[in-house]
């Protein structure tokens, strides 16, 4: 039930090759596909080493492209290497993404037992934890139905409880917990939380700093496919938190450099208040605005936003997106700079840090590019809402809600 990862180095080709090619066409071009691999190549990984050892709750933490996904899949053994090795003792069941191993075309009865199987789990031992791990997923009904038309929600119900209920000595699970709700989410913590007190291995991989407090005892710290750090769970995330979370209010790029893509680039993000001015720190009572300043590159371009707010832990307070915006959404634009700005009421969030992350999409909502961790702001408790109360409120949110109260019957 232990994981040694030893001076592991991943390299990925960043060039295309056509879909097929010819003897000829091989041969021909060996040569110097060998002379420019170095050119065209970036390293996911750059000699990491670590152990996990049997009974350990460990965290892989790090912004998107820092590795994380990738060693999961190397000690998955979905893909292997460049230099280095793994070495697993133990039985491994592993979630990296949405219905893992799950055949579209086959029911969730069929997969379970064909999951299950991938695992080295016996047709009687699937047998024996059948009712079990339905109950679980909580699909019942749905249990004779092909997945191919589950919800994401579903799929990752089923994926996560066959997993997690069919005995293995290693469980690695990735960033698909996002996808359930809050309620399955903790379920699944919870599962995870009596693998690790009954002996079992648990590497799990999730932007929720407070899901990976509550769950891990020690973190490993990857940042652009190095290992920058490794020791305890609250030492590994505040550094993460203090390090790679913006600390600012407002970023800017030159014109041509900053986060997109040929269609459209962003030249300014920030936040301020009503009278325009860049805010840190903002009152609870007083309305706030995100704003987006793009270049529109190529004449045509249809684009819309979103963004999300995060509290330091990484969990998300809300999401809203631009599709209501009256003027431009959903038409041509032409080449030029735009501003969007997306107001926040006042009296909407709680006292406390949040973190803004902004998405691009496109016609059809796929998306574009994002933006994690863009912006970080402060909002102040002003007392407005307090009155005679001088305690603190819980919760992201402090809405001035209305109350009222009439008498009913007189004496």
């Amino acid at each position: 039930m232990t994981i040694e990862v030893s001076h592991v180095t991943k390299q990925y080709s960043l060039g295309r090759r056509a879909s097929y090619q010819t003897l000829r066409d091989t041969l021909a071009s060996f040569w110097k596909r060998e002379r420019s691999d170095s050119a065209e190549s970036f390293l996911a990984l750059d000699d990491v080493s670590f152990q996990v050892k049997p009974g350990e709750a460990v965290a892989l933490v790090g912004n998107n492209g820092s590795g994380k996904s990738t060693m999961l899949k190397i000690i998955s053994r979905i893909t292997y290497p460049s230099k280095g090795f793994v070495r697993i003792t133990g039985r491994v069941a592993s979630l990296l993404e949405v219905g893992t191993g799950f055949h579209p075309e086959l029911t969730g009865r069929e997969n379970t037992f064909l999951s299950g199987s991938v695992l080295g789990m016996s047709y009687q031992e699937i047998k024996a934890k059948f009712d079990e791990i339905v109950a679980f997923a909580e699909i019942e009904a749905f249990i004779d139905t092909p997945v191919k038309y589950y919800s994401s929600g579903m799929y990752v119900r089923l994926a996560f409880s066959v997993a997690a209920h069919l005995e293995p000595e290693i469980l690695i699970v990735d960033e698909v917990l996002a996808v359930g709700d809050l309620r399955f989410q903790k379920k699944c913590l919870d599962k995870m939380k009596s693998a690790a007190s009954s002996g079992k291995t648990v590497l799990f991989v999730s932007h929720n700093i407070a899901a990976l407090r509550s769950l891990c005892v020690r973190g490993i710290l990857l940042n652009r496919g190095k290992m920058e750090m490794d020791g305890p769970i609250e030492s590994v995330a505040s550094h993460y938190l203090q390090q790679y979370c913006a600390t600012s209010s407002a970023q800017t790029w030159e014109p041509g450099e900053g986060p997109g893509n040929a269609a459209c680039r962003f030249l300014k993000v920030r936040l301020h208040d009503r009278e325009g001015h860049d805010l840190k720190i903002g009152n609870l009572s007083e309305e706030v605005s995100i704003e987006l300043t793009y270049e529109v590159l190529q004449e045509g371009t249809q684009v819309a936003f979103a963004f999300q707010l995060y509290t330091d832990e990484s969990v998300c307070a809300f999401s809203s997106l631009s599709n209501r915006e009256p003027y431009f959404h959903g038409k041509a634009l032409a080449k030029g700079t735009y501003v969007t700005r997306c107001s926040v009421p006042g009296h909407t969030l709680n006292n406390g840090h949040f973190f803004a992350t902004v998405q691009a999409f496109g016609i059809h909502w796929e998306e574009l590019f994002s933006i994690e961790r863009v912006i970080a702001f402060e909002m102040h408790d002003d007392g407005i809402l307090k009155g005679d109360f001088h305690g603190s409120y819980s919760g992201l949110f402090r809405p001035n809600l209305v109350w009222q109260t009439e008498q009913l019957q007189c004496p």
